[in-house]
């Protein structure tokens, strides 16, 4: 139940624009069961890591993921935290979880000519900076994990098996019950 569905989003996510290695890459959520895999597995595809979180506890969990660095998207000055990190540039792609509460940020937070790959929004409806993104050369990318290619599918799933085999996966449990108890559940 871990791994379908969060893992094979967080796996698309991160390679969907191609490999990762020597990018800067700004996870939304970080300690959502989507994003902990995506953080682990572009830590692997050799990115640097920034994450965001809502709290304390919340960047425990992406920094033991492997977050290089975590902010709190609450912080009023977290826009200049981020661009700290970045020398001004911003992350070479973000990864979105919810693009309508985070998409008025792209105009500081994205590096010039960087992605944004999206697969959530809590509203249907975002209010995009057209004329930012215009003039940065910025690429808006969507998926949703139930229209992944048979051959995505392949290449997710047999990553998968890789990483479970070698031990380097980390996973979430919210909870565990016993088969009497799966109603429950």
């Amino acid at each position: 139940a871990c791994f379908g569905i969060p893992f094979l989003t967080a796996y698309r996510a991160i390679f969907y624009d191609g490999a990762v290695t020597g990018q800067t890459l700004l996870i939304q959520g970080g300690a959502g069961t989507v994003s902990h895999y995506a953080i682990q597995i572009a830590k692997q595809g050799g990115a640097r890591v920034i994450a965001t979180v809502s709290g304390f506890e919340k960047g425990r969990i992406a920094k033991a993921a492997g977050a290089d660095e975590i902010l709190n998207y609450r912080d009023k000055n977290y826009v200049d935290q981020l661009l700290k990190l970045t020398e001004n540039r911003g992350a070479d792609r973000i990864i979105e979880v919810n693009l309508s509460a985070n998409v008025n940020l792209y105009d500081r937070i994205l590096a010039p000519k960087g992605t944004a790959i999206i697969y959530g929004t809590a509203d249907p409806l975002a209010k995009v900076p057209g004329m930012n993104f215009i003039v940065r050369g910025a690429h808006l990318k969507w998926f949703i994990v139930y229209e992944i290619t048979d051959t995505e599918l392949i290449e997710g799933t047999r990553y998968l098996a890789e990483i479970l085999a070698d031990g380097s996966l980390d996973t979430l449990i919210g909870a565990r019950f016993s088969l009497e108890n799966i109603a429950a559940a």
